[in-house]
């Protein structure tokens, strides 16, 4: 095992670390402002963690040169956990979208089950080549190989996205009725009709959904390279990569796991206005202890004046 860092890898290991700061603050923040404690925020919890992963064991042991298998092992286990957590926010806004009224009381049944069920498949999945030791050369791992890829990653993908085909469709839709229903009201009213589209709940719906599609999008491109490399390699068709491709690989998983945070600070309006609530909150705190810091100074000063005149 070579464990020695060279200073070509140095960008790497701070994006990896930059990624697992960023992602242990969006645990942290959900759990610590209760109205971001909303079962789809857990979601995102649960795929933070994912990331967290990534960056924070599967690079570093990337870098750390381990034992080839034990890197395809890890590999293998944070691939399937983020395409079953993108899967589960997929069908959390689904739900939400499609079955509104029955949606809390859906995800009160089943959410836990779901976020085990996602976490304990990966895994599982991912440990079925120790049946035959891991080795590549057998017939067994071949099959194993093209039916996680295609049958798990792909196809899971192909669900994906045309589940957020037919959820902007039906916010389109919704949206499109609630507008007709606020225009006829506002003229049997005889008002003017002033189009708040934007703060409707099919609004706020497709903001989530698209903030939903950016993450699996990103995960699924940042993936991409390594999801290459190893079907040209289950195929013997080594030549087909290019030497180069195996370190951007690692580059676009970090990336990748950098996003993803970011997109839920910038995108989600609840995760936004907590962050903004609470560097308003930190600085006025500054502002008071330095506040308090002068008026403690300006005290003294006026002590010491008053006791050089006795």
């Amino acid at each position: 095992m070579t464990t020695a860092l060279s200073k070509k890898d140095i960008p790497l290991l701070m994006i990896s670390i930059i990624a697992v700061v960023a992602n242990l603050f969006v645990c942290v923040l959900v759990f610590a402002k209760r109205r971001l404690r909303t079962r789809t925020n857990k979601f995102v919890v649960s795929l933070a963690i994912s990331d967290i992963l990534i960056a924070g064991i599967l690079l570093p042991i990337c870098l750390a040169q381990v034992n080839p298998t034990v890197i395809a092992y890890m590999g293998s286990i944070t691939l399937l956990a983020g395409v079953a957590n993108i899967s589960v926010v997929t069908i959390d806004r689904y739900i939400a979208v499609f079955k509104p009224f029955r949606y809390s009381e859906i995800m009160r049944l089943w959410f836990a089950k779901i976020i085990v069920l996602a976490w304990s498949l990966s895994i599982a999945v991912s440990l079925i080549p120790l049946f035959w030791n891991t080795d590549p050369t057998t017939t067994a791992h071949r099959v194993y190989i093209y039916t996680a890829q295609i049958g798990l990653v792909v196809f899971s993908y192909v669900l994906i996205f045309v589940a957020y085909i037919r959820i902007f469709r039906k916010v389109h839709q919704t949206v499109k009725k609630e507008r007709i229903l606020m225009l006829s009201l506002a003229k049997s009213h005889g008002q003017e009709f002033e189009n708040n589209s934007r703060a409707s709940p099919s609004s706020s719906e497709s903001k989530v959904a698209r903030v939903s599609i950016i993450i699996a999008a990103n995960f699924m491109l940042t993936w991409l390279p390594v999801e290459y490399m190893t079907f040209m390699g289950n195929l013997g068709k080594e030549e087909y990569i290019p030497e180069s491709l195996s370190s951007i690989s690692f580059y676009t998983i970090a990336l990748g796991a950098l996003i993803d945070p970011m997109v839920y600070s910038y995108l989600k309006s609840d995760f936004r206005q907590a962050i903004k609530s609470l560097f308003v909150k930190r600085s006025r705190e500054n502002e008071m202890s330095s506040t308090q810091g002068f008026l403690g100074q300006t005290r003294r000063l006026e002590s010491g004046q008053r006791s050089t005149l006795i």
